[in-house]
């Protein structure tokens, strides 16, 4: 039985994202069967005929749980089926963009006329719509899924200093960032990873502070990843590191934000990946591996020491065995 399956997963190649080259047209029902070619399999993609004023026949598309039902019930199905419609609108396809987000859709609209640029986003939890004689694919921005609330964190905890820490969120985890930082030159770059996941990332360094040389590696070791899914930063700890035999840490990683931003401040480079509340920081050094969010709360000379005994500790517990 595993023998022929495997012959036949050999004989069937899998279909990578990011290579659909499929051609639209102005038909509805062919585009729709396009989508459902990708995606049809797959039990928690909804697919929902509508007309928009009456009217006009048009397809929606979004995933389950991803979507937010009440975002997409209030403000995407009810306005277009209930509203009047100009036909001269959608019959002449022009300035489609700017008449739904002006008479019709509250949340941003983005227009793509290739089905690989839009089912990154119909994956994400947005809602792709298909109209009938337009060759358009409209994406709506409906993304509202559950996810774990700010909490302190478990793995560092501390007597003094913020309560707060990361979670599995990229967008709230930027923005824990973000409120630390009123300095303009905060950068926030996002970008993907995985040629089938196409797991959101995003490096933040502070301009100015940070090294040119030490941006550009960090940019070019990330690019250079080259695999199928990124689920956590361990990965890519691992896929970036200089050596992977070294059992020595070459990247540190945290939960807490004040410490990541104490780090962007001292010139590091925060790399946070969507799906996981590990934040790694690049590079790191001997030096902070001894290093304690409380220290940068107490008074410099009570720091110091406690810092003197964990170096002594460390001599002890290596050499005098």
């Amino acid at each position: 039985m595993f023998k022929k399956l495997l012959r036949k997963l050999n004989e069937e190649p899998i279909r990578v994202s990011g290579e659909y080259q499929l051609e639209l047209t102005t038909e509805l029902s062919k585009n729709v069967q396009l989508i459902q070619s990708i995606i049809g399999e797959s039990s928690d993609v909804v697919q929902k005929d509508i007309k928009i004023a009456q009217k006009i026949k048009a397809t929606l598309f979004y995933i389950d749980g991803l979507c937010n039902k009440e975002l997409f019930n209030e403000d995407v199905i009810k306005p277009l089926t209930t509203s009047t419609i100009n036909e001269n609108v959608w019959l002449d396809k022009k300035d489609i963009l700017s008449y739904l987000n002006e008479n019709y859709i509250s949340p941003p609209v983005s227009i793509f006329e290739t089905i690989d640029e839009a089912i990154l986003p119909l994956m994400s939890g947005d809602t792709l719509l298909l109209i009938d004689g337009s060759m358009k694919l409209i994406i709506i921005s409906t993304q509202g899924f559950e996810h774990r609330g700010i909490e302190e964190p478990q793995s560092e905890v501390v007597i003094r200093g913020p309560r707060d820490g990361f979670v599995e969120t990229i967008k709230t985890n930027m923005i824990l960032i973000r409120r630390r930082f009123s300095d303009p030159n905060l950068v926030l770059q996002v970008g993907e990873l995985g040629r089938r996941s196409k797991k959101k990332f995003c490096i933040a360094y502070l301009k100015g502070v940070a090294n040119e040389d030490l941006i550009e590696e960090v940019r070019y070791r990330i690019a250079c990843v080259d695999t199928d899914i990124v689920l956590e930063t361990g990965i890519l700890e691992q896929l970036i590191e200089d050596n992977t035999l070294s059992p020595f840490p070459q990247l540190s990683e945290s939960e807490r934000p004040d410490r990541v931003c104490a780090a962007i401040a001292n010139g590091q480079i925060a790399i946070i990946v969507d799906g996981t509340p590990f934040v790694l920081m690049a590079p790191t050094t001997f030096q902070q591996l001894f290093k304690t969010p409380e220290d940068y709360y107490s008074r410099w000379h009570i720091g110091s020491l406690i810092r003197s005994l964990r170096y002594l500790a460390a001599f002890i517990a290596l050499f005098l065995p």
